[in-house]
């Protein structure tokens, strides 16, 4: 709840902004319609960690109107997107261990990610995933980073322009970052050289 609360206190301007907000509440209802129907329980007892969090809900609701589902066109391209990158063998493994607990950030990522900002027209593939790649490395995000490593790959970036990325990562965000994104990158490339 915590990075929705970060998302929901900076201002809102324009169309887009206005349906990630409506789509996060719309995330946000259905997941507690969930927790709701499950507990069977509905009480008002704020005390409660579940009716605190039942609380807190109702009210980012009522700041805006909830969508009833996902916009499906940027799903499907998100998932079109996302299949295309990091392959579909990773995105199927992703979407069928979903549960109740993380579907909504599944969602979210096919449908914002990569539906939303993946698929805008004004930077490549190839620019996006070298972006990820510095960001990612910054993050310390290994793991994310052995998916978008591939995924660079797979959109055009070479060993060498990944290299250029990762030197380029040491020097502004520091040598430990870059360290641990080389190593990485070595293993990735040593599974994609057995397989």
């Amino acid at each position: 709840m915590t990075a929705t609360v970060l998302i929901l206190s900076q201002p809102l301007a324009g169309e887009w902004n206005t349906e990630i907000t409506n789509s996060l509440f719309g995330i946000i209802g259905r997941r507690q319609q969930k927790l709701e129907s499950r507990s069977g329980t509905s009480g008002t007892d704020t005390n409660r960690p579940i009716n605190r969090r039942r609380a807190f809900s109702r009210r980012l609701k009522a700041a805006a109107p909830a969508r009833s589902s996902m916009d499906k066109a940027t799903y499907d391209k998100g998932l079109e997107i996302r299949r295309a990158v990091l392959g579909e063998a990773y995105v199927d493994t992703q979407l069928k261990s979903a549960d109740d607990f993380n579907r909504p950030l599944q969602e979210l990522v096919t449908e914002y990610c990569w539906g939303a900002v993946w698929g805008r027209e004004g930077l490549s593939r190839k620019t996006r995933s070298m972006l990820n790649l510095a960001m990612i490395s910054i993050l310390n995000r290994q793991h994310e980073l052995k998916a978008h490593i591939r995924g660079a790959l797979t959109n055009g970036v070479s060993k060498a322009e990944i290299c250029e990325v990762f030197l380029q990562v040491a020097i502004y965000a520091g040598v430990p970052a870059a360290v641990d994104s080389f190593r990485t990158a070595r293993e990735v490339f040593a599974e994609m050289a057995k397989s």
